[in-house]
């Protein structure tokens, strides 16, 4: 019995690590489909609702005792880790491939060894300075690249901005938020951010119901995508630790060209595979240069948010 037991929890965290990066990776697949018929803010709102409404039966307990000041803590916390980078990518989505956005929201773990340094006055690894570099280098390559055409710069830079919102987010939160259930956060985070977005979405609903796969791109996005992940998220980091879940970093970009490819025919093009590999090499490089506090943790499509506060709502 206990050699059975050791051998499928043994199993279990390579299983849900694979899984995590899969649905990470293919939120930017449902994010080119939806918003061929929903505006971008629209989908940030829905998305936020449902993933909130997946995760409140877990954790409203932890949730209803916080108080006032921490709401407000939450809120500007929420701006960036959840409210910013939720149109940003869903606006970049409604232009560029999914691919290439995907590329674009890896920069987080790079953005957030930068902000560590410039303004928090971290110490810099030269591994990391490397890794800051040859990031910043990789997002100019895509960024400067064509498809056709068509130039990626301003969408591409959409995407990078979110992934620079995932890691203000980070550290604010890991200053300011000290103490609150990691589950509960993500949930008061969902809330505050679709309150946030909502004034932006009137007049963009759809007069007609969306098509078939837009409606349910739009469901997957919020409740497999956004909701569940937390979960299989915090379920992890409770097994294996936050920095080796931060890995999960490596293979969200390569579920998300991989899903575009094979789903929506998306082509790969050199600069893609070359912005794709350095921007790898920068993520390891600057893990390998930072602290395992600050490793990563999830954001609202897989980046990192905090890993200082404990993740046992579901427990």
């Amino acid at each position: 019995m206990t050699t059975a037991t050791s051998t499928h929890t043994s199993v279990l965290p390579p299983i849900d690590f694979f899984l995590l990066a899969a649905i990470w990776g293919a939120s930017y697949l449902f994010m080119r489909l939806a918003t061929e018929a929903l505006a971008p803010f629209v989908l940030a709102e829905v998305r936020l609702l449902l993933g909130a409404c997946l995760l409140l039966p877990l954790c409203y307990r932890h949730i209803l005792p916080l108080p006032i000041q921490m709401w407000g803590r939450i809120a500007l916390v929420s701006v960036f880790n959840m409210a910013g980078p939720a149109m940003l990518f869903s606006w970049a989505a409604h232009q560029i491939p999914s691919g290439v956005n995907a590329i674009a929201g890896a920069m987080t773990v790079v953005f957030t060894s930068l902000i560590g340094v410039a303004v928090f006055r971290e110490r810099l690894h030269w591994r990391a300075a490397l890794g800051i570099l040859g990031g910043l280098l990789s997002v100019t390559l895509l960024a400067r690249s064509k498809l056709g055409d068509v130039t990626l710069g301003w969408p591409v830079l959409g995407g990078v901005v979110a992934s620079l919102c995932y890691g203000i987010g980070l550290h604010l939160a890991k200053r300011l938020l000290v103490g609150v259930p990691a589950m509960a956060l993500a949930a008061a985070a969902m809330i505050c951010s679709a309150l946030m977005i909502l004034p932006f979405t009137l007049g963009q609903w759809p007069r007609q119901v969306p098509p078939m796969h837009a409606t349910l791109s739009t469901i997957l996005l919020g409740l497999l995508c956004t909701g569940f992940a937390y979960v299989l998220y915090y379920r992890l980091v409770a097994r294996i630790g936050p920095a080796r879940t931060s890995a999960v970093s490596y293979l969200i970009p390569v579920f998300g060209v991989t899903f575009g490819a094979l789903f929506l025919h998306e082509t790969v093009t050199m600069a893609m595979g070359l912005s794709g590999l350095l921007i790898l090499v920068s993520i390891g490089l600057c893990q390998s240069g930072n602290s395992p506090q600050r490793a990563g943790s999830a954001g609202i499509a897989g980046p990192p948010a905090p890993t200082t506060q404990r993740a046992d709502c579901t427990r």
